[in-house]
């Protein structure tokens, strides 16, 4: 072998190790690097499943991926990128996920492909403006994806039986995680009421009692009331400023005081997501995903750009 080609044979090796270890770098940075944004959790069995973003220092997302972790410790289980993939909704065992080609489903425990696009267009040909990220929505209280048909009829595609039904119109709902009103079990409901002369509020009882509860924009937590043996869950922030810490706050409503007050955020905050499991309450906001005892209000564990986690 001439020298020139040995030269041209270590350019080319060199050349192909130097781009292993750059694209092997980006993997790895995308797979294992920090978290910009939490999209979206689900609870599945042993496991909570977290659509999470690195940007890699762009104003676009560089990657998505799901990571699975313990419900009680945080510890990560599993991580699997899905870069083309967006967040729809659990549904029994399978995570659908929106993609360019469509809806697919993930199975909860392997994270593997249980439905690819291709099949559940296939099964339903009807959902082919459902191909790219721009056309339809999904509708919270329905569990199900709403859009509009390539011949003008709106339809939902309901995920837990796989189907497609006619619906009055395309527009979804979202359901809101907190509210200023809270529906009791007996049709009346707890309310909040300005303090005078302040930009406190207090929290009324069904019969219109203060409970004993104030603080700064106060919000009621939504979740099912046989969840919390009849107590309910306050989103209350601790100051004025802009770095306002925002905490959570178990409420005794029968005996008027509060069991825990909780700060889950260093920041003023809203609550996009929450769900109650085993005694866990699991909150989202636009960043972080917290995990707390529901009993004793402690703070488990979070997932979330640093900046945004309490510390």
């Amino acid at each position: 072998m001439t020298e020139k080609w040995k030269d041209r044979i270590i350019s080319v090796v060199g050349l192909t190790v130097a781009m292993a270890l750059v694209f092997g770098g980006i993997e790895a940075w995308l797979t294992w690097g920090p978290i910009d944004s939490v999209r979206a959790f689900a609870v599945s069995g042993n496991r909570v499943l977290v659509i999470e973003e690195n940007w890699s220092g762009e104003e676009d997302p560089g990657g998505v991926r799901i990571v699975a972790v313990d419900p009680k410790s945080g510890e990560v289980l599993q991580r699997k990128r899905v870069d083309d993939e967006r967040w729809v909704a659990m549904s029994g065992e399978l995570l659908w996920l929106r993609t360019g080609d469509g809806l697919l489903a993930r199975d909860a425990s392997t994270l593997a492909v249980k439905r690819s696009a291709k099949e559940v267009r296939a099964a339903n040909p009807v959902l082919a403006p459902l191909a790219g990220y721009e056309t339809g929505c999904f509708d919270v209280p329905s569990q199900a994806v709403r859009f509009q048909s390539q011949d003008g009829r709106y339809l939902a595609f309901t995920l837990a039986t796989e189907s497609v039904g006619s619906v009055q119109s395309d527009g979804c709902t979202a359901g809101d995680a907190d509210d200023w009103k809270l529906p009791l079990a007996d049709g009346r409901s707890l309310s909040l009421k300005s303090v005078p002369a302040s930009s406190r509020s207090e929290v009324l009882g069904a019969d219109g009692v203060a409970l004993g509860v104030s603080g700064l924009e106060l919000k009621f937590l939504r979740i099912a009331l046989e969840s919390l043996a009849g107590d309910v869950l306050i989103v209350r922030t601790t100051g004025t400023g802009d770095d306002a810490a925002t905490e959570l706050v178990r409420v005794d409503v029968v005996g008027k005081k509060e069991r825990w007050a909780t700060r889950v955020t260093p920041r003023r905050t809203h609550f996009d997501q929450v769900e109650v499991r085993d005694g866990l309450l699991f909150v989202r906001d636009t960043q972080v995903v917290s995990a707390l005892d529901l009993s004793s209000g402690e703070l488990l564990w979070q997932r979330g750009p640093s900046s945004a986690r309490l510390r």
